[in-house]
């Protein structure tokens, strides 16, 4: 199968980053420092990257700065994909790849199976589990990438108006930093698991995540993921290989649920009276995601979710 180069290997995206901000300044301290600082009226300030530089600070100004040229990085192929390179709208309707990293990059191989095994047996305790990972395959999927981006624009957007409060899972720093790089921490974008069957792995690779078809859990009929491969385990059946995903989750502003109460969930809580069935023209606003239990992790768009890479294992 060849591949599809849209541009030349060696012009590829070289001026991703301004590079001309001299980050020793004390002035932009805060702004290479993570969680980016706001200004106490942040959240009642315009929508706009050019506004001219009144009250506000140099600091936001170069943060808004920052935040569309994330934006601007969204219109095109991650990085790390080797089949498809440049803006996404040129490939909206090309057919989805998918990479075998066992034979077309061992090294990426190595490291995602490492950090498979360890995160299944630190985070379930499973320390004999008897786990071979057969292949791990990157999925390379342009419409599905593309619906997805337009999530995470609208939430980087939100960001410049509205603090996002930053959400910690118990696997953020086991994730290989060949990974975690790609990710915009500041709108609580995460890698977390989802187990499911093969067919269902199939249609997912192909068709991405669609909530109208998903089951009903303890948080509603969402989109499920953990932090932990041995709890997403449990939904992969009971015959080998097993398939599992690593997903790219938007959380944003996540709600926490700690009872079963929101089994009739189709969407997350009113942010205002915490009700999911609210009615009230005044609440304007919903949570973003469901943190259930803080293990599990709902959201009621499947254009929240990317099924970026597929592990098959055997488990004895």
């Amino acid at each position: 199968m060849s591949k599809i180069f849209l541009f030349p290997l060696n012009s590829r995206r070289t001026n991703r980053s301004s590079g001309s901000i001299d980050k020793q300044n004390p002035i932009l301290a805060n702004y290479y420092s993570y969680p980016p600082a706001f200004d106490t009226d942040r959240q009642n300030l315009p929508l706009s990257f050019d506004r001219p530089q009144t009250s506000h600070s140099l600091m936001n100004s170069h943060y808004d700065r920052n935040i569309k040229e994330k934006i601007d990085m969204c219109d095109e192929t991650p990085e790390n994909w080797s089949c498809f390179y440049g803006p996404l709208n040129d490939i909206f309707e090309t057919k989805p790849k998918v990479v075998f990293l066992k034979n077309k990059e061992g090294y990426l191989f190595n490291e995602m199976e490492k950090f498979f095994l360890k995160a299944w047996k630190d985070l379930s305790k499973e320390s004999d589990a008897n786990i071979t990972v057969r292949e791990i395959t990157r999925i390379e999927n342009p419409q599905i990438f593309s619906n997805y981006t337009t999530e995470r624009k609208n939430l980087l957007k939100r960001s410049t108006k509205e603090k996002i409060k930053l959400r910690e899972t118990a696997v953020d720093l086991m994730v290989p930093s060949t990974l975690r790089q790609y990710l915009r921490l500041e709108i609580n974008e995460k890698y977390l698991f989802h187990g499911t069957s093969r067919n269902k792995a199939l249609i997912i690779t192909n068709k991405g995540f669609d909530n109208r078809v998903a089951s009903s859990g303890w948080f509603g009929k969402g989109i499920y993921h953990a932090h932990s491969p041995k709890f997403s385990h449990h939904y992969t059946g009971s015959e080998n290989p097993r398939y599992m995903f690593l997903s790219r989750v938007l959380l944003g502003v996540a709600y926490d649920s700690t009872s079963h109460a929101g089994k009739s969930f189709t969407t997350p809580p009113c942010k205002t009276c915490k009700n999911t069935s609210c009615e009230n023209v005044d609440h304007k606003k919903t949570f973003d995601s469901i943190i259930g239990n803080g293990s599990e992790y709902v959201v009621y768009n499947g254009l929240q979710c990317y099924p970026e890479y597929l592990f098959s294992y055997d488990y004895n």
